[in-house]
C-alpha cells in the first residue's frame, strides 16, 4: 500500500481532523493526499456565485499550516492510462511536480501571502472552472450511467446474494467480489481498456488503479441495489457519489481515508475489501499450480 491518508475536501476546514492527521503522519512517515480531482469540486462554488478566491482560501487555510506533509494525486485518468498500456499496477500515484508547486501555494497561504494562489485561479483555474462545472452538473447522464450498471449487476446476481447485500452491504459487497463473478466483472471491466487479456488478468490480481476503478462503480451500483432508495434518489446527490470514486480508488491503494461521507467509507471499505479477495485468488492459484507440477 501506498504511504498516503486520502483526505476528502469536506474534511478539509475540520481544524482538529487536519491537525491530527498532519501530526501522525509525520509520526509514522505519512502524507495527506488530495487527489486531483479536488479542484473540480471546487468549481462549484461558481454555481453559488461565490469568489473562487474566497472558496479555495477557506478550504486551504487549514491543510496550509502542514504544507510539508500534503502531496497531490497524480490524474486518475494518466494513471488509468499508464496500466493498461503496461499491464503493471501505477508505482507512483502522486503527482511530483503538482506536489511541489502545490505546497509552494500553500506555505505563501500559511504566511498570509495568498498572491500566488491568486495569480493561479486568474491564469489557470478561471479558464478551466466553467468546465468542471459543466462535467459536474451533468447530473443526469451520471445517474443514468450508475442506473444501467446496477440494472446489469442486479439480474446477474442470486437471491441470497441480493439477501446478504440488504443484511450488511459491506460485507455482501466484498463477498461479491470475492466471488468468481466479482473476479469476472473487474476482468472484464479492465479488459475493456487494456484490449489484452493477459494484461488485464495482471491488473485485476494486483493492487491497481484499473481493478480499484472498476471495483468503485460496481460497489456504487452494488450499494444502491442493496440500501433501495436509488429511483428517488436526486441526480445531483448521486453526482457526489460518482465523482468521490477518485478518492475512494485512491484511498483503496494507500493507508487510509478520512471523510464524514458514511457512505463513500463504506464503499472504500469495500473495495479494499476486493483487492484482498483478489489477492487471495492469485495465492490460491499460484499454490494450486505448484501442487500440481
Amino acid at each position: 500500500m501506498h504511504p498516503f491518508i486520502v483526505v476528502d475536501l469536506n474534511c478539509l476546514r475540520k481544524t482538529d481532523v487536519i491537525a491530527s492527521t498532519a501530526e501522525y503522519c509525520r509520526q509514522q512517515n505519512l502524507s495527506i493526499m488530495l487527489p486531483d480531482g479536488s479542484a473540480q469540486e471546487l468549481s462549484k462554488c461558481l454555481r453559488q456565485q461565490v469568489s473562487p478566491l474566497k472558496t479555495w482560501k477557506g478550504s486551504l487555510l487549514e491543510i496550509a499550516k502542514c504544507s510539508d506533509v500534503v502531496v497531490v494525486g497524480r490524474r486518475l485518468s494518466a494513471m488509468l492510462e499508464e496500466e493498461s498500456r503496461t499491464g503493471i499496477p501505477c508505482a507512483q500515484i502522486y503527482d511530483d511536480k503538482g506536489t511541489l508547486l502545490f505546497r509552494n501555494h500553500l506555505q505563501k497561504l500559511a504566511n498570509g501571502d495568498d498572491s500566488l494562489l491568486q495569480d493561479l485561479i486568474d491564469v489557470d483555474i478561471q479558464q478551466k472552472m466553467p468546465g468542471s462545472l459543466q462535467a459536474w452538473s451533468d447530473h443526469e447522464v451520471q445517474k443514468q450511467i450508475v442506473e444501467k450498471l446496477k440494472h446489469d449487476l442486479s439480474s446477474s446476481l442470486s437471491s441470497n446474494e441480493i439477501k446478504a447485500l440488504r443484511q450488511d452491504i459491506v460485507d455482501g459487497i466484498v463477498n461479491w467480489f470475492s466471488s468468481l463473478a466479482g473476479y469476472q466483472y473487474v476482468f472484464e471491466f479492465t479488459k475493456l481498456a487494456t484490449n489484452d487479456p493477459t494484461l488485464a488478468a495482471q491488473l485485476t490480481v494486483q493492487p491497481s488503479v484499473s481493478a480499484g476503478f472498476a471495483s468503485a462503480f460496481a460497489a456504487l451500483a452494488l450499494y444502491w441495489l442493496g440500501v433501495g432508495g436509488f429511483e428517488s434518489l436526486h441526480p445531483q446527490d448521486l453526482t457526489n457519489d460518482v465523482y468521490d470514486i477518485e478518492y475512494s480508488v485512491l484511498a483503496s491503494l494507500s493507508h487510509s481515508l478520512i471523510s464524514v461521507d458514511k457512505r463513500q467509507k463504506k464503499i472504500n471499505k469495500a473495495i479494499r475489501g476486493g483487492i484482498d479477495a483478489r489477492l487471495l485468488w492469485e495465492s490460491l492459484v499460484a499454490t494450486t499450480k505448484q501442487s500440481t507440477q
